[in-house]
């Protein structure tokens, strides 16, 4: 088993990285399993080497995202900008 878009990294709609990043990922996968089956080393040893892969970009995209999300997202909305701040302020603080 493994994980791929919202799955492993969940990320705000702004600019779109989420569903970009969904999208390598089951490029991704896709092209690693089917390399995988071909060569002898297995399915498991794909599986591996897209979640090493993956994770290479993964932080990167949603390190982006958070950006984007905290540029744009919020911008014009008092509540949204409040919450988020919270929201943020506490997973930083929690770390």
């Amino acid at each position: 088993m493994t994980l791929l878009g919202d799955a492993i990294h969940a990320m705000s709609p702004a600019r779109g990285s989420g569903a970009n990043t969904a999208l390598q990922d089951a490029g991704l996968l896709c092209s690693t399993l089917a390399v995988g089956s071909a060569e002898h080393d297995g399915l498991v040893t794909a599986i591996g080497d897209y979640e090493t892969e993956m994770r290479n970009y993964g932080f990167a995209a949603l390190e982006a995202s958070r950006r984007a999300e905290a540029q744009l997202g919020t911008q014009g909305h008092r509540l949204a900008s409040w919450l988020y701040r919270r929201f943020t302020n506490r997973r930083h603080n929690a770390s």
